[in-house]
Parts: C-alpha cells; structure tokens; sequence
C-alpha cells in the first residue's frame, strides 16, 4: 500500500500528524529522504508531500464531497446480511443528519440492481471502493476502470478475487482495518 500512495503527488490526511506518521513509515521501512519542514519526501526523481485537509478546515467543500454508495440487493433472506444493511441505513442516516443540509446529502445510499446507474457512476467516480471481508471475483473492479473516464483510484480490498490481478494498479485495502481505510 506504501508503494501505491508514493505514486501520487500529493498524499492527504486528516490531521498534521497522519502526514508526518506517513512521511516518517516510508523514511523508515522504504529509506526515503524526508523533509520533515516541507513534510515531503524524495521519490525517485519525483517529490511527494504529505498534507492535512481535515473535513472541519475547509467548509467550502461541504456540498462538493459526495460518497455513492450502491449496494446490491441480495441474501436479504439472511438475518444477519438483513441487520448489518440496516447498520449501514442508520449508519448513513447519522452521518447525512449531522453534516448535510437542504440539497444535499455526503452520502447517498442505493440499494438497487441498476446496471445502468452503475456503469454511468463508474464513468465519472473519482475513487471506486471494492471493500470485500471475503468475496469473489468482484467483477466490478475490472467494468470500473474500464469505462472511467476521470482517471479515478481503485481502492481494492486485498480478500477480492480481483485483487490477485489488479492489486499491483490499486491501493489495497484491509478489510478488516478500518482505520487504514
């Protein structure tokens, strides 16, 4: 995962120490040279900061940020898959409750089987999630990058089917990790 964030330019985090913790893992398990002043490192022949543009200092982004979240309808006969997509609703109903206003909501939650929707969300995403505990193929990793038009991220978890043939193009994620996440 270190090797797929020092492919970027700029590295963002949530608070000032986040990015000096990030600066100071790759100083020591990679050997990078680290300016802890400018707090960026030299990667090859490419410089990479680390910044913090928590949520809370930059207001003007509220209405901007929107996180799509479309779960597919299915096992819904299972308790257990019934309870933990209403954990998701009420998860979602709080967030929307204290960050969103009139218009506009950060996350928008679908449950749907809508292809079309999906393939016209791929396109234009930014990042694409595939956050798998233990899964298969999850074929919606490869249809994504394909069709996405916005040089968008694939965030894959690392128990996906797909992450044996696209993990060395996406960030991986640990599915049970949350604060890597």
């Amino acid at each position: 995962m270190l090797n797929g964030l020092l492919g970027n330019d700029v590295v963002a985090f949530h608070t000032e120490g986040l990015a000096r913790n990030f600066l100071l893992c790759a100083q020591e398990l990679v050997g990078l040279p680290v300016d802890l002043e400018a707090v960026t490192m030299q990667v090859g022949d490419r410089e990479v900061a680390a910044r913090h543009y928590p949520m809370e200092d930059h207001p003007e982004l509220a209405g901007k940020v929107r996180f799509l979240a479309m779960l597919q309808p299915s096992r819904q006969d299972v308790p257990e898959y019934a309870d933990y997509l209403a954990e998701i609703g009420a998860t979602v109903a709080r967030v929307n409750a204290a960050h969103g206003r009139q218009g506009y909501q950060p996350i928008d939650l679908r449950l749907a089987d809508d292809m079309a929707m999906a393939v016209a969300a791929y396109t234009v995403c930014d990042v694409l999630m595939v956050n798998a505990l233990a899964d298969g193929m999850n074929l919606v990793a490869k249809e994504a990058v394909v069709v996405n038009r916005r040089d968008g991220v694939l965030a894959l978890s690392e128990n996906t089917g797909a992450h044996q043939e696209l993990g060395a193009f996406a960030v991986t994620l640990h599915p049970f990790d949350v604060q890597q996440q």
